[in-house]
C-alpha cells in the first residue's frame, strides 16, 4: 500500500513540474505527424484568422515567430503544446499542425494527443474556409 502512495504522489509532482513547461520548450522542432491543408489565402491573413480561432477558443498562445510562420499554443487541461506552422508554396499557403505533450514525446494517453490535434485542425480549417468564401 505504501508503495503505491509513493508512485501516485510522485506521479503527481512529475506531472505539476512538467505541466509548468513552457510550449515552446516541449515542442522543440515539429513534429513527426502533422495535419496539414492548402487555402488560397496570404500567409498574414491566414494568420490573422488562425488567431482570431486559438483566441476565441481560449488557447494560450505562447510563443509567435512571424518571421518564421510559427505559432506555439498551450492547453492547461490536458498538457499539450500545439505548433502551427504556415508556409508560402507555389500552389497557395500550407497550414500544418501538430501536437506534443508536455509530459514527454511517448505520452499519448488514450490518444489524447491525436483527438487534441484534430479539434484544432478542425476548428482552423473551417475558421480559413469560412474567411475564404465570404
Amino acid at each position: 500500500m505504501e508503495i503505491i502512495m509513493v508512485m501516485l504522489i510522485s506521479f503527481v509532482i512529475l506531472s505539476m513540474v512538467y505541466a509548468m513547461r513552457q510550449g515552446k520548450s516541449a515542442m522543440g522542432s515539429k513534429p513527426s505527424t502533422v495535419q496539414s491543408f492548402v487555402t488560397t489565402m496570404p500567409v498574414n491573413e491566414v494568420l490573422k484568422v488562425v488567431l482570431a480561432c486559438v483566441q476565441q477558443k481560449n488557447y494560450d498562445i505562447e510563443d509567435i515567430d512571424e518571421a518564421n510562420g510559427c505559432v506555439i499554443l498551450g492547453e492547461r487541461s490536458t498538457n499539450l503544446s500545439f505548433g502551427i506552422y504556415i508556409t508560402s508554396t507555389a500552389t497557395g499557403t500550407v497550414v500544418e499542425i501538430g501536437a506534443r505533450s508536455k509530459m514527454g514525446t511517448s505520452c499519448d494517453l488514450f490518444g489524447l494527443l491525436h483527438s487534441a490535434r484534430n479539434r484544432l485542425f478542425n476548428a482552423i480549417k473551417a475558421a480559413v474556409t469560412a474567411r475564404c468564401i465570404s
